[in-house]
């Protein structure tokens, strides 16, 4: 959400895929388009635009959107007019599954499941700056016999720090059966996006981390796990007022199966399958 435009990539339903042991995993559903919505009157909202791309994730730094994906590639759009979005850059020399920009960086989760950083200063040159490498996780408790990765899969930030959701993922590239997943935040110092430093990370047992978003200095997560034979989602908030001892100070239930958050002023909406809540 950015003043009264509110985005969001719609998304075509695929057939459901199978663990073994045999759980059933929440609808696979593949990105179809970027939406934009005027929201000025929040009781009407209205569809005022469109744009047809296969991007998984999208950034603003108004008036531009950083659209990426892994088939998509890096996307910019121009949405001075929103009812009419330009496209201005379309490049595959950068992919990946998630994007946050900040200042003149665009943070990207890369086909190796780990950050690189791209320079945009020049919307129509970006350039490569620099690539943070997750961590190994630590396999005690876990699966002892094999050395794992941890393997990012959403981004935020705040300030001078990176906030990365991560599953443990061996080094074969399996991630961890259902209920089993080593779920992790790791927390890195992006002060010179050229040279990242992690500086810490707070650990957790859950099945995915959804959606993460940083405001202030408070990271809301949004994440589930397997609970027997069923999912239970959650909305959880950390203090990262101190980045290096994030302190959990709310973890609610949620309804549905949420697909994403935003933060706007003092309320957090967190939209499902069919709804916002």
């Amino acid at each position: 959400i950015h003043g009264d435009v509110a985005l969001l990539i719609d998304h075509v339903p695929e057939k459901r895929r199978l663990w073994s042991p045999p759980v059933i995993l929440p609808e696979e559903r593949q990105p179809e388009s970027l939406i934009i919505v005027e929201i000025s009157d929040p009781e009407s909202p209205r569809e005022a635009g469109r744009f047809q791309t296969k991007a998984q994730a999208f950034s603003i730094a108004w008036p531009y959107v950083y659209l990426v994906g892994n088939e998509s590639g890096f996307q910019v759009l121009d949405l001075e007019n929103i009812n009419e979005p330009q496209l201005i850059l379309e490049t595959s020399s950068f992919s990946g599954s998630d994007i946050v920009v900040a200042d003149k960086y665009a943070y990207i989760i890369n086909g190796k499941d780990d950050v690189s950083i791209i320079d945009i200063s020049r919307v129509d040159q970006p350039r490569f700056a620099g690539e943070y490498v997750m961590h190994e996780s630590p396999d005690e408790n876990w699966w002892d016999y094999t050395e794992t990765k941890n393997a990012a899969r959403k981004l935020a930030i705040s300030g001078n720090y990176l906030f990365v959701g991560a599953i443990g993922k061996d080094t074969s590239g399996a991630s961890y059966p259902p209920g089993l997943n080593h779920h992790s935040i790791e927390i890195v110092d992006v002060t010179d996006p050229n040279n990242p430093v992690g500086i810490g990370t707070s650990f957790a047992t859950t099945f995915e981390v959804i959606d993460i978003v940083a405001k202030d200095n408070q990271l809301y997560v949004v994440d589930e796990a397997l609970s027997g034979h069923h999912f239970v989602r959650s909305l959880n908030v950390f203090d990262i007022s101190d980045p290096k001892g994030p302190e959990r100070i709310v973890k609610m239930a949620t309804q549905d199966e949420p697909r994403g958050i935003d933060v706007v002023d003092d309320y957090v909406y967190v939209a499902d399958e069919s709804s916002v809540q």
